[in-house]
């Protein structure tokens, strides 16, 4: 009996595991993974430059984001880190397998934490990851579809809540300090929502349990906390235009930072999460009823503070917290609730073993199957599902993409590259200077003005159409781009090449000058400077 209890629970074990990387390749396969391009432009080419100092030594990004401390810090020595042993993209590839299967893990964890029937902690994390994940407001999710920041933090926090249901509160406040390490926002938010939670529920040693949470907290923080609190709140901007500078930064990411802005359907979807998951507490009398009911209510309570001070009273610093991120956290206590209740409905007609030796042989052997579709292995992807998975050798790249990877082994490391302006890859996959982006951003004054000044001059943006919204000005980039050629463009910037389309008049004007061609795109180099 006692073997048969000992193999039974080690069964379990390697059943769980198999499940949860099940649940992993899943989110993977059904969503889709990104490297090199978009959120990235802002994480690794501080990476590269690390492994490099060669590299970017005249980018606009990279030389300021690497001579301070930036929130980007940790990550960047993270990656750094493991890339001296394997390839960058073999490196973020694997943290993000890791992270997300952490969040698949713990995510089953707590609603088993609520439910014990035997389907719930199988259902939640497919709601989570697959079917509720952009039921959020502010352009959030729980988990990016690349390796940013957000995924390491979301990782832990959903770690850090399972310990503060089991009242390791000293454990959980450390583990949201290293998700603040990652992501300052997402980790301090969390904290708060905690804390607050600890503070309005009944329960006894209250003030003990925000003491060692928020130890925790601060050992494991304050290598983030410190320094970026200093230079955001303290640190004077003697010659920044604060009131533009907020101009700038919520008109142009409006989606993240202006409540008015937000879509109304996610609005809708996040209040419909709400009252599904209180109506079905509230209606079966669930004792997790007021602790759901409490957290929700300091997520939301939170957005309509943020609301009424930055847009009615227009205390503009409040933008920096990003309150609407929270919401992430609706979209996943949802999940939860909701599939402790459909498993239970389950439970009632369905009677399989998970465990079974049959269905993990054959859940093995759909792992194996999604496992080369990802890694876009011949003659197991689908042609239509090929490119949305960035990740291995197989995977088909765009044209521009090969334009980048030309650049990157035939210019000097030193070299100067101007692109289009929504060119979200450059840095990251030509890992050269280039004068502006779109993307990568440091979101502080003196960066932010000094760049939409820059970006509007080479691109000859209109600065003086006060009406006209400042994204709306950003859009009128990529149609001037087309029409000038190194006459116009060499006088507002140093740049050696420039990548153009093909067919525009600013292509056809400098047609001599072309070295390289990909598919719709040519590589120019500038001879007027």
């Amino acid at each position: 009996m006692t073997n048969f209890t000992a193999g039974n629970k080690f069964q379990k074990y390697l059943g769980d595991l198999l499940w949860n990387f099940f649940f992993t390749i899943t989110a993977i396969f059904l969503n889709g993974y990104r490297y090199g391009m978009g959120d990235l432009e802002e994480h690794l080419p501080q990476v590269f430059k690390k492994l490099n100092p060669k590299l970017y030594p005249y980018d606009y990004f990279t030389v300021p984001a690497t001579t301070r401390f930036t929130i980007r810090e940790i990550y960047v020595n993270t990656i750094s880190f493991f890339s001296h042993l394997f390839p960058v993209a073999t490196v973020c590839f694997a943290f993000y397998l890791i992270c997300t299967f952490c969040i698949v893990a713990y995510t089953r964890k707590i609603t088993a934490f609520f439910f014990k029937d035997p389907y719930s902690a199988y259902i939640s994390p497919v709601l989570l990851l697959i079917f509720l994940h952009s039921w959020t407001v502010g352009g959030n999710e729980i988990l990016d579809y690349e390796l940013t920041c957000s995924v390491f933090s979301s990782a832990f926090c959903v770690a850090a809540f399972y310990y503060f249901l089991r009242e390791k509160y000293f454990t959980a406040g450390v583990l949201i300090g290293f998700a603040t390490l990652y992501q300052l926002l997402q980790g301090l938010q969390f904290y708060g929502i905690i804390v607050l939670l600890i503070a309005l529920l009944p329960t006894s040693k209250k003030w003990q349990s925000v003491g060692k949470i928020s130890t925790g907290y601060l050992l494991a923080g304050a290598y983030m906390l410190i320094p970026i609190f200093y230079r955001q709140f303290f640190m004077p901007h003697a010659n920044a235009d604060m009131p533009r500078f907020y101009q700038i930064l919520t008109g142009i990411y409006s989606g993240h930072y202006k409540a008015s802005a937000f879509p109304l359907k996610n609005y809708l979807q996040s209040i419909s999460l709400i009252v599904v998951t209180l109506g079905l507490l509230a209606v079966t009398r669930n004792e997790k009823f007021r602790l759901f009911a409490t957290l929700f209510g300091i997520i939301v309570g939170g957005c309509v503070v943020y609301y009424c001070t930055t847009e009615l009273f227009h205390w503009n610093t409040i933008y920096k917290l990003q309150w609407f991120k929270t919401t992430i956290w609706i979209s996943f206590f949802a999940s939860v609730i909701i599939a402790g209740y459909a498993g239970k409905l389950l439970s009632g007609f369905l009677k399989i073993n998970p465990y079974q030796p049959v269905v993990l042989i054959l859940l093995f052997g759909v792992v194996i199957w999604q496992s080369l579709f990802v890694y876009s292995v011949p003659g197991i992807i689908r042609k239509s599902w090929a490119g949305k998975y960035m990740v291995g050798p197989y995977y088909p790249k765009s044209d521009l993409t090969r334009m980048h990877e030309w650049i990157n082994q035939n210019t000097p490391a030193d070299a100067i590259i101007l692109s289009m302006p929504f060119d979200v890859a450059i840095l990251c996959e030509t890992k050269r200077s280039t004068p502006t982006g779109s993307r990568a951003i440091i979101h502080e004054p003196d960066f932010i003005l000094n760049w939409y000044d820059r970006f509007a001059k080479i691109y000859a943006i209109d600065t003086c159409s006060e009406n006209t919204p400042y994204l709306q000005r950003l859009i009128q980039a990529a149609p001037n781009y087309r029409q000038e050629t190194n006459k116009e463009l060499a006088p507002k910037c140093q740049y050696d090449y420039r990548i153009a389309n093909i067919g525009t008049p600013g292509c056809a004007g400098d047609t001599l000058n072309i070295v390289h061609t990909e598919g719709n795109y040519a590589l120019i180099k500038n001879n007027l400077h």
